[in-house]
């Protein structure tokens, strides 16, 4: 069900479509990530928002960013490395923690954030072997 009105479209008839939709579990900042394939993988997150971001897995936390300056980051925690998607410029400084051990596990991953981001994007979260 939804609150508002949602609606989603696509104009080229050529490119077929594909939505994928994660919500956060009811009265937390809890997101369920499947991984449906057979080995853990290492994502790419994007996170907006403002002020400090930690991000844990399984209740550990794995890193913290700081949004202070730059309101976007994209980490990629294979290459582990953090960008500025809106200008392509390094941030590994606004990193702190060890990203590299980001990992989701086959099967459900609890991934939950604390301070107060406003978007969190998660890619490249499934792997096969």
């Amino acid at each position: 069900s939804y609150e508002n009105n949602t609606e989603i479209t696509q104009t080229n008839a050529d490119l077929p479509a594909n939505l994928e939709v994660s919500t956060l579990k009811a009265g937390t900042n809890e997101l369920v990530v499947t991984n449906a394939g057979t080995i853990y993988s290492k994502p790419i997150i994007t996170i907006e928002g403002t002020g400090r971001v930690s991000v844990y897995v399984e209740n550990e936390q794995k890193f913290e960013v700081n949004l202070a300056e730059i309101n976007k980051i994209e980490i990629d925690t294979n290459k582990m490395e953090a960008i500025n998607p809106d200008t392509n410029i390094l941030a590994n400084r606004k990193v702190r923690g060890d990203y590299s051990k980001f990992k989701i596990e086959p099967g459900n991953n609890n991934v939950s954030f604390g301070g107060i981001p406003t978007k969190v994007k998660i890619t490249n979260y499934t792997r096969w072997l």
